[in-house]
């Protein structure tokens, strides 16, 4: 089915999804992180969507403006993604590839997920029932960059646990990126694979200088939310963490 969004693009999703229901509901996907790439995001800017389901947020971007590379390891929803992208005639800003980014490039099993949590596929064995495993190609991020020698803008990353694994597969291309948004959320997948919120954080904040900023919402009725930088990032279920390049000036 095809379900139109409030920010001006449509989207092909699995009927019975998780994701249908929000989608059906609200006509956009997490508000927080939606409002920030929303925010961050100029023309011309070139943003990386690791794990990019359905293509929402590769959508938003080119819907910005930008040029983005979307990557997903789950064969389903890379031609989804795909079929996103031509949907909404974003064609020439947005290449769409099938892969599971890692730390080193070979074939490796994905499990897949179940109908309903059709975004839980992992390199680790799923946390909820799936619908078995594929081999699929893992790839460095620093090699799928090598066309392109600028700075990248944003890097949204919800990979299942490979976070880590993806973020040294960047090498010193990391240093390029001016902000990435991170789910850091300690479930057994994440820590199978050797990903964990204090790994990231330890990885992003004390080896490469980053600083860390986390949404609080409001105490109380009269308070704005807002998002407060922080020493270091912790497992959490809600919202993602912000990683600021200690070379950008700007704030979330």
């Amino acid at each position: 089915m095809i379900l139109p969004t409030k920010h001006g693009f449509s989207l092909k999703v699995n009927e019975g999804s998780y994701f249908v229901g929000v989608l059906q509901k609200t006509q956009s996907y997490e508000n927080v992180e939606t409002s920030l790439v929303a925010r961050l995001v100029r023309p011309g800017d070139f943003c990386i969507d690791a794990g990019c389901y359905v293509g929402f947020y590769a959508c938003l971007m080119a819907q910005r403006g930008a040029r983005v590379l979307a990557v997903d390891a789950n064969p389903a929803m890379y031609e989804i993604a795909k079929f996103n992208v031509a949907l909404n005639h974003y064609e020439d800003r947005v290449q769409v590839l099938h892969a599971a980014l890692a730390d080193g490039e070979h074939e490796a099993t994905f499990h897949l997920p179940s109908q309903f949590d059709d975004g839980w596929g992992s390199l680790a064995a799923a946390d909820r029932p799936g619908g078995g495993d594929v081999q699929v190609p893992t790839r460095l991020l620093k090699t799928l960059l090598k066309e392109h020698a600028g700075r990248i803008r944003l890097l949204k990353m919800d990979i299942e646990g490979a976070e880590l694994l993806a973020l040294r597969g960047l090498g010193d291309r990391i240093e390029d990126v001016d902000f990435l948004l991170v789910e850091c959320i300690d479930i057994p997948s994440r820590l199978w694979l050797g990903s964990s919120a204090s790994g990231i954080s330890e990885f992003l904040i004390q080896q490469h200088r980053f600083h860390a900023w986390r949404y609080r919402k409001p105490w109380w009725p009269f308070q704005k939310p807002r998002w407060k930088q922080v020493r270091a990032a912790s497992s959490r279920r809600d919202h993602s963490y912000l990683f600021v390049n200690p070379a950008v000036s700007e704030r979330p």
